[in-house]
């Protein structure tokens, strides 16, 4: 864990690598996907850069990405939603 707990690099990466494999898998075909992080907003400003790392724009404009704390979901919603607990 790095600043003071709230990235876990690890984790980071492993969710971006999931995110990239799903968007590959006809099961995922036309669905949105969503990232929460649980502590605070530094995870999942890591985990966006990871994907964007791996995914094209366009690719992420289709499926709507969207990374964040639950307050930023508020109102909004994805159909695949990974919770990273920054454990």
């Amino acid at each position: 864990l790095s600043l003071e707990g709230k990235t876990n690099e690890a984790e980071a990466r492993a969710v971006a690598a999931l995110l990239a494999a799903m968007s590959q898998l006809p099961e995922y075909d036309g669905k949105t996907f969503g990232v929460i992080s649980l502590v605070g907003e530094e995870q999942a400003l890591r985990i966006q850069t990871l994907v964007l790392s791996l995914l094209d724009a366009a690719t992420l404009q289709q499926r709507r990405f969207a990374a964040g704390n639950p307050a930023q979901f508020q109102g909004d919603e994805r159909d695949i939603v990974i919770l990273s607990m920054v454990d």
